[in-house]
Parts: structure tokens; C-alpha cells; sequence
């Protein structure tokens, strides 16, 4: 089963999708606003969630971007239950309606209930950025004709930046996405992994695809950038 997970900022939608991943749902995270709308191609999910905010205006305009996306899918959406109780005046395009706070757990059981067996698949085996190659059966990656293989905790994030293109990718996101919560974590975990990762995929100065951005996080880039 592969979702799409739409929010109105990449830490909340990310939140819902790493939870999505302990119940084998795989999912895509992404910010929900008009300009991304047409760029998801929507029609490869096989559903969407969305959560809305809890401001009723933020509410409303989300409500009519729903309303002008085309797919014939099931659309989970997550609404404050006092704006969805009160305020009738556009028109809701689903009919799988939750609170905006329900648990994964359930969200998770409900999305299961209500597809239709047709509409499940796998989703893709191969993640592709620019000639980095990331094969989801075998755990290898592929660049400059080389397989590289890499341990476990560098498999799981280098999926997550691959996942998560051209976005700034703070310390904090990584770590609650692709860490145990609950696990002792030393503050230095993600540099040290990011820094692991370089030395197998960007070992060639002119084809970099993970950027630092100082003081803030990474960026996974979708083409190479070269350091100044």
C-alpha cells in the first residue's frame, strides 16, 4: 500500500508517515499548498491523507484545494471536529472524515478497512535521485557503477533523504524518522551517519547530492551541486 501524506508543514506530515511505517503502510510525505498540488502525481497513491490545521480559515482553504484535486481515490482527511461541526459552508470531498488528533493506530486501521483490494500495491522496489540508485529488497545502493553497501541505520536514512528531496531536513526530523524515540541517542548520531553516507555516495566532489545547510540540516538534492 502506498500513501500520500499531505500537511501543512513537513514535520507533521512526516510524523504521520514514519507512524504509517510501523503499521506496513509505506507512504510519501509532503507540504500541501497550490503550487504542489499538481507536481505529486497523485494517481500513483493509493490513498491521500490529509491533515488539516486547527485554525478554521487555514481549514476552509484547504477544504477547496480538495476540492479542485481530480482523483478518485479514498481521501483521509483529519479536521478539527469543531470546524467540521459548525461550519457546512464548503463542501467536504470525502467521506472519510477523522480528528484531526486520532491516533495512528486507528488511522491506520480505518485506511486498511476502506481501500478497496484493487487499489493496494506495494509501491515502487527502486528509489532513483539524479544516478543514486536505492534498491528496497536488497538494502544496496548503486552510484559511479559501484554497489554500495550500507548498514542498516545509513539504509533507513539514506530511504528518508531519497524520500524527502529539495527539502531542508533539520537534525531533530532525522532523528525522530529514522530513530527509535525511545532509543539513548547521542547528539552527534545524524552527523556522524550523514558523514558515513558521504564517503560511500558523494565521493566525487563535482556529483554531491547531500548538502549541509549550517546550523540548520541536510538537503538531498535531485541534481548534483558543487561546494564553493
Amino acid at each position: 500500500m502506498y500513501a500520500l501524506v499531505l500537511a501543512e508543514n513537513i514535520i507533521s506530515a512526516s510524523f504521520i508517515s514514519n507512524g504509517l511505517k510501523y503499521e506496513n503502510i509505506l507512504s510519501k510525505p509532503k507540504v500541501f499548498n497550490y503550487e504542489g498540488i499538481d507536481e505529486y502525481s497523485i494517481n500513483k497513491y493509493d490513498c491521500i491523507i490529509v491533515k488539516t490545521p486547527v485554525s478554521p480559515t487555514s481549514t476552509s482553504e484547504y477544504l477547496k484545494m480538495l476540492n479542485q484535486i481530480q482523483y478518485n481515490k479514498p481521501i483521509f482527511i483529519l479536521i478539527n471536529r469543531e470546524y467540521f461541526l459548525i461550519n457546512q459552508r464548503i463542501e467536504i470531498p470525502s467521506k472519510y472524515i477523522y480528528p484531526y488528533n486520532i491516533s495512528i493506530r486507528f488511522l491506520s486501521m480505518e485506511i486498511k478497512k476502506h481501500i478497496k483490494p484493487g487499489f493496494i500495491k506495494n509501491g515502487p522496489s527502486t528509489l532513483k535521485v539524479y544516478d543514486l540508485e536505492l534498491n528496497l529488497n536488497n538494502r544496496e545502493a548503486k552510484r559511479f557503477n559501484q554497489t554500495l553497501f550500507l548498514r542498516n541505520k545509513e539504509f533507513q536514512l539514506l530511504e528518508y533523504l531519497m524520500r524527502n528531496t529539495n527539502c531542508l531536513l533539520s537534525r531533530q526530523i532525522l532523528l525522530e524518522n529514522v530513530w527509535d524515540r525511545n532509543a539513548h541517542i547521542m547528539t552527534n548520531t545524524v552527523d556522524v551517519h550523514i558523514n558515513c553516507l558521504r564517503r560511500k555516495i558523494d565521493s566525487k566532489a563535482e556529483f554531491k547530492l547531500i548538502e549541509t545547510i549550517h546550523c540548520n540540516g541536510y538537503i538531498m538534492h535531485t541534481k548534483p551541486f558543487r561546494n564553493n
